[in-house]
């Protein structure tokens, strides 16, 4: 018996493969991961700066200051900059670890990809059918193959991580299913409350989704002798969850009741935000799946075939919920005005797994004719990924869903041809500087500030914000990087606003009052090196400075890049109090 249950538990030849291929994935993708530009303020402010904060404050032996840190991760939740911080306490605080560590992790997602596949086929491969072998494989090479995916795995977003952590909550949810026991109800609880506290949107969506199943799960397994035997894991699961809202929004401890209200207004702004933004349209949708989550619109088109093909499976319990998870996540995104391509990864996954094994069922019972078309089927997706962007947009072109005016479908080409590498060093546009932009103004910084210096900042860029540099320096080793260290480098701009403020709220005294914390005061021109022109009132801010004895320095020009074909002169700005 215990021989028996020893051979149940260890990995198979096929699963031992897959770890090594994702391993080889992993290390190459890893050290590839292309610098060329520098992390935009999302990637700054929202990961690598409150990582930064939480690993300092607990190599000082500061854990007060950490939980602070943690605390204050209220529009982006707190557990991958916690996981990055531990991963920069052993390798350094630099932007090369944080993005080769992203591309480390998605390698461990799609191993996790093919376990999930494996667990929901379970029954059919116990049950003698080997038609479901190739599935596994072909959801691997779904994700390692998709263009979206290997792009943002290299940038501080946070799509890849909570898909990762998604598809390990839905592997827990199924072998709690399969195996019971109440510390997997806890487990699978405690994996949700971590999947809610790395987006909170997804999360949600998730929790949601996984809230249905389980209720049919309890209400199928009821009957009238013994109901509580369904119901008590349903409550257990539930406790983790309970004890993780809790302590976020109502008992944060050890903070106090003030920052549970700061969560719980971040929370609800962040749920509610965009929904004034303008609706991207479907052929645009559809035109970044097809290029961008998928390498081609064959691929795709072969993912849909797959995916309608798994509804043959539909009593399974276990396709029922990827299914439910799969449509709990893309109905509300799909519907969403506000979208951008990263927002079509938190789907991806169970989009691969269920095509894989839609697949796996049109696949013949008998192994010559299954081995020929299944390998004819990776073939297929071997041969499409080498297809040149340029195929793919005429694809999409006959489609009706490309653009017929020449010159916006010369950027649509060039756009496409950018989104759809799949190499290690393919381009991230993480909306931050040309690398050499980046590289030239952190040196121009490290020559104006001294040691003692505090730094303030006038004007907001999405592309240059307050922890860049001082990031930048932090790995150079300069003192002045000790501001990271700090809750105050989030007080340290005028204001993220596109709309000025009331009069009121900028006064010369309490512009005054603002300045006097700081030695130096940076900034650019424009404002906003994305030229957004509503953020120009901000300029006003510095020339009232001026004449509260402030000077600017010789200003620093530089071609700023924006993007393929838009460059134009800009400037850093250097302000110091006259002694």
């Amino acid at each position: 018996m215990t021989s028996a249950k020893t051979s149940c538990c260890r990995p198979d030849r096929a699963t031992l493969l897959a770890l090594v291929v994702c391993l080889v994935f992993g290390f190459f993708m890893a050290r590839g991961v292309s610098m060329g530009k520098s992390m935009g303020y999302d990637e700054a402010m929202h990961v690598q700066w409150p990582a930064a904060r939480i690993g300092l404050a607990f190599a000082d032996s500061d854990p007060m200051g950490g939980m602070a840190a943690i605390h204050d991760c209220s529009q982006y939740p707190p557990v991958y900059p916690i996981v990055l911080a531990g991963v920069q306490g052993l390798f350094g605080i630099t932007e090369f670890v944080a993005r080769s560590f992203g591309r480390w992790l998605w390698a461990f997602g799609c191993f996790g990809l093919f376990l999930l596949t494996r667990e929901v086929l379970r029954g059919r491969r116990e049950e003698g059918d080997e038609s479901c072998g190739l599935a596994p494989w072909l959801a691997l090479g779904l994700a390692m193959l998709s263009p979206m995916a290997i792009a943002f795995s290299g940038m501080l977003f946070l799509e890849i991580p909570w898909l990762v952590v998604a598809i390990f909550t839905v592997l827990v949810w199924l072998r709690r299913r399969r195996l019971g026991g109440w510390h997997r109800d806890l487990f699978a609880g405690a994996m949700i409350a971590i999947a809610f506290f790395t987006k909170f949107n997804y999360g949600v969506l998730l929790g949601f989704a996984l809230f249905v199943d389980l209720v049919i799960e309890t209400i199928s397994g009821i009957d009238d002798k013994n109901p509580r035997a369904r119901i008590w894991p349903a409550l257990r699961v539930g406790l983790p969850i309970t004890i993780a809202m809790l302590w976020w929004f109502g008992i944060p401890i050890p903070q106090g009741s003030a920052v549970a209200a700061e969560h719980r207004f971040a929370f609800k702004e962040f749920l509610f935000g965009n929904q004034e933004m303008a609706r991207m349209p479907v052929n645009v949708r559809v035109l970044l799946s097809a290029c961008s989550l998928v390498r081609s619109p064959l691929i795709l088109i072969l993912a849909l075939v797959g995916l309608g093909a798994s509804l043959r499976d539909w009593r399974s319990p276990a396709i029922r919920t990827l299914w439910i998870v799969f449509l709990s996540i893309t109905i509300p995104i799909a519907t969403h005005n506000f979208h951008l391509d990263r927002f079509q990864l938190p789907p991806s996954g169970f989009l691969w797994v269920l095509a894989a094994i839609g697949w796996a069922g049109l696949l013949p019972k008998d192994a010559a004719p299954r081995m020929g078309i299944g390998g004819g089927l990776l073939l297929f997706v071997a041969a499409a990924c080498t297809f040149p962007a340029e195929a793919s947009w005429r694809t999409l072109s006959m489609l009706g869903l490309a653009q017929e005016d020449p010159a916006i479908a010369d950027v649509q080409r060039e756009t496409l041809r950018r989104m759809s590498g799949i190499t290690p060093g393919r381009f991230l546009d993480t909306n931050g500087m040309v690398r050499s932009e980046h590289d030239a103004l952190v040196a121009e910084i490290e020559n104006s500030v001294y040691d003692i210096d505090r730094i303030g900042w006038i004007g907001m860029n999405t592309s240059f914000c307050p922890a860049v540099p001082l990031l930048a320096l932090h790995a150079k080793g300069h003192p002045v990087a000790r501001q990271l260290r700090s809750s105050e480098l989030d007080r340290s701009f005028v204001t993220l606003a596109y709309v000025p403020p009331p009069a009121e709220d900028w006064t010369d005294e309490k512009l005054a009052a603002w300045a006097a914390q700081f030695t130096v005061i940076l900034g650019t021109y424009p404002v906003d090196l994305n030229r957004q022109d509503d953020r120009m009132w901000l300029h006003d801010m510095r020339e009232r400075l001026v004449h509260m004895d402030w000077s600017i320095a010789e200003p620093i020009e530089f071609q700023h890049i924006k993007g393929p074909g838009d460059e134009y002169k800009a400037a850093f700005l250097v302000m110091r109090k006259f002694k």
